[in-house]
């Protein structure tokens, strides 16, 4: 994770050092007249500009952060998302947006979030969270030329399908679990996946469950052992002779 933050900082100077501002030659008495070249920073700033970019940076930072959120431990999807953020914003800095529109967007993923992982309320949150998406995205800048509508389409078509596939699978699983006999897991030996304190998550037998810890915390790759089981849920204690 460290690793994705130095990226992410790097990326942030290099945006830093690209919008600094560059001074024109200006032309003396007698002169010919100076043509503006355009530099490399300014074909950089002019792609940047484009509405439809900006967007599409936005949603992919969207994707990667609601793939590493519901399926914790793919560092990938969550890089990916923290280095199309920064662009994003980048992009969005050079353009009018509506903050409403930015706030939908937004809302979004919660929405998402909670119906991954509330089973009973998958649809309704589902169905929130494309809505959000789709009103977001449709007032997301004041100016015209705005997103292309096709774009919106493909987007919001491609994220809604990537979301229900990621999250069926997550309700699948957990409902497996309680029909399988989740008693077998008692006294296993859990790998830590996203720091116990108390909560967080664990990986035992191939499976990432939420779990808590009794006493104290338990740091990413540390060994846990489960204690008991609550519907979905996993209480764990430290393992004797771990740190």
């Amino acid at each position: 994770m460290k690793r994705v933050i130095s990226l992410a900082i790097f990326a942030f100077l290099g945006l830093c050092l690209i919008s600094s501002p560059i001074q024109a030659a200006v032309p003396t008495a007698g002169s010919a007249p100076v043509q503006p070249a355009f530099s490399l920073v300014d074909n950089i700033r002019d792609f940047f500009c484009d509405p439809n970019i900006a967007y599409l940076l936005l949603t992919i930072a969207f994707l990667g952060l609601l793939i590493e959120i519901i399926t914790p431990g793919i560092y990938l999807s969550g890089f990916v998302g923290i280095v199309a953020a920064v662009l994003a914003f980048y992009a969005l800095g050079l353009l009018s947006v509506n903050p409403l529109g930015l706030i939908a967007i937004a809302l979004a993923l919660p929405l998402f979030v909670f119906g991954a992982y509330r089973a009973k309320f998958f649809i309704p949150f589902t169905v929130a969270g494309i809505a959000a998406l789709i009103v977001g995205s449709l007032f997301l800048f004041h100016s015209e030329p705005g997103i292309h509508p096709a774009l919106i389409a493909v987007v919001v078509l491609i994220m809604s399908v990537a979301f229900i596939l990621t999250s069926n699978r997550v309700v699948k699983s957990q409902r497996r679990r309680v029909a399988t006999g989740t008693e077998d897991l008692l006294s296993r030996t859990a790998i830590v996946r996203t720091p116990l304190t108390p909560e967080g998550t664990v990986m035992v037998e191939g499976e990432l469950w939420q779990a808590e810890i009794d006493q104290g915390e338990a740091l990413n790759s540390e060994e846990v052992i489960v204690t008991a089981i609550q519907g979905l849920k996993l209480t764990v204690t430290k393992k004797k002779g771990g740190s």
